[in-house]
């Protein structure tokens, strides 16, 4: 991350402790391919557009908790292989109440909210959100798993884990069972195409949808290029084969 991404999170974020709070997160996080400053950005623009659409609903969301929780959300970003993933978003929380703690930026009830969402997108952790702060960072954050930018993720955490694509056997574990340690394709079936199921606003699912299609116009067109079977019995009666 640089000056350029410092400058780029204060002018989305608009507020007067933006530019610091950037600052300080190029300093402490620990940067891969999936998530980097890139990530933390697009995460924003997501919760932007979630914001937007669950004001036209009528939702009413505290837009600097959602901000704040968005830029702190990987802060402690731990790898995917580790035993220790699913306390990240824990370690995370803290690092985000222990910077704006004393600013005056956020007073106790708002800092809690700002802790609590960072703690609750985690996939890993499992924990539904409270409040719907915590449920638009969550939907932005699982966006960026689904649609091209998430193709392109899980393509590119299953190369630095040394994994292949999928089973040359079984490509889409007909006569197995998944295992997305082994093989990324795997990781389309036990994760990605369940994400538009679990979203949490109505503004989330709608982009959630869009994205899912995507997905699924991908698998069909890998299925003709390997010469699989589509689609596959996993997907055959599930609305997951609709076309989009």
């Amino acid at each position: 991350m640089s000056d350029a991404f410092v400058q780029s999170a204060a002018d989305r974020i608009d507020a007067p402790w933006a530019a610091e709070a950037a600052e300080y997160v190029v300093e402490t996080m620990r940067q891969d391919g999936s998530h980097d400053g890139d990530h933390l950005l697009r995460v924003m623009r997501n919760c932007e557009m979630i914001l937007d659409g669950e004001r036209q609903r009528g939702g009413e969301a505290d837009r600097e908790v959602v901000m704040a929780a968005a830029l702190f959300h990987d802060v402690v970003n731990v790898p995917k292989d580790s035993d220790e993933r699913a306390d990240a978003s824990v370690h995370a929380a803290d690092t985000a109440r222990d910077f704006f703690a004393g600013t005056g930026v956020f007073d106790e009830n708002r800092l809690a909210w700002v802790a609590d969402a960072i703690e609750r997108h985690s996939y890993s952790r499992g924990l539904e959100p409270k409040r719907l702060e915590g449920a638009i960072v969550r939907d932005a954050d699982r966006l960026e798993a689904i649609g091209a930018v998430g193709l392109a993720r899980c393509f590119h955490v299953g190369g630095q884990l040394d994994r292949p694509l999928w089973d040359q056997a079984d490509p889409f574990a007909e006569d197995r069972d998944l295992d997305d340690t082994r093989y990324a394709i795997d990781h389309f079936f036990e994760k990605l195409l369940t994400i538009r199921e679990h979203m949490q606003t109505e503004t989330g699912a709608e982009i959630a949808d869009r994205r899912h299609g995507l997905l699924t116009d991908y698998l069909e067109q890998l299925a003709e290029e390997i010469g699989a079977d589509w689609p596959p019995s996993r997907l055959a009666h599930s609305e997951s084969s609709e076309p989009k």
